[in-house]
């Protein structure tokens, strides 16, 4: 998994709904961003020392969000190619129930307050609350209803959380050293997919990621 310049996850082979099929084109071991918690494996004093899951995240991001906290503190995620995982996808929920667009938005939301020590924050969240409310119409007509219901509904619930998010904020924010930016893209991958047509992750620009491979 990558991270977007205005904190949106997207996967090497799945951008969003559109999965690539799979030719080999994503066999190479690379250092990632995130890696799905259906095929993670951690070292247990690493994954102790984070504290773990957050369980205030149920079923959507916990495992970006352990990841990110792992890269704040200096650690690396890679991909290996070579295992081979069996999940069975939207086993929890199904992609088209609304309560996992509840659940990936105010979580998305949440993560980004918890981790992202970037300068701007606040104008990252004002940005977020745009492109969200444009999502939530998109998805209104191509999902239905009740996925713009719950996007505004994920929203309000992170205008909720936000005092506890902002506590665990500087929690964290005390124990991270510099950050590993590898597998942060540094481009909008809202603007590349809708209204450049960048529909796999081939097509995206490779000198917008950071990568540090070679320093491992």
């Amino acid at each position: 998994g990558f991270m977007d310049v205005n904190g949106y996850p997207f996967c090497r082979g799945r951008i969003f709904d559109n999965c690539e099929r799979d030719i080999g084109q994503h066999d190479d071991t690379r250092e990632v961003f995130w890696a799905s918690g259906a095929c993670l494996i951690i070292r247990s004093e690493v994954y102790h020392a984070a504290e773990g899951f957050d369980e205030d995240l149920f079923a959507h991001m916990e495992e970006i969000d352990l990841c990110w906290r792992l890269k704040n503190t200096g650690h690396r995620i890679y991909c290996i190619p070579q295992s081979q995982v069996y999940h069975l996808g939207g086993g929890t929920l199904a992609a088209q129930n609304p309560r996992k667009t509840y659940l990936n938005f105010r979580n998305n939301l949440l993560i980004i307050v918890k981790n992202d020590y970037r300068p701007g924050i606040v104008a990252l969240l004002l940005k977020r609350m745009i492109l969200d409310g444009l999502a939530a119409v998109y998805m209104g007509f191509s999902r239905g209803p009740g996925h713009f219901t719950a996007v505004l509904k994920a929203h309000f619930h992170f205008y909720q959380s936000l005092r506890a998010y902002r506590k665990k904020r500087r929690y964290w924010r005390e124990k991270a050293v510099k950050m590993n930016k590898t597998g942060l893209y540094r481009g909008s991958i809202i603007r590349d997919f809708y209204f450049d047509k960048k529909r796999v992750f081939g097509s995206l620009e490779t000198r917008r990621f950071v990568r540090q491979d070679r320093k491992r």
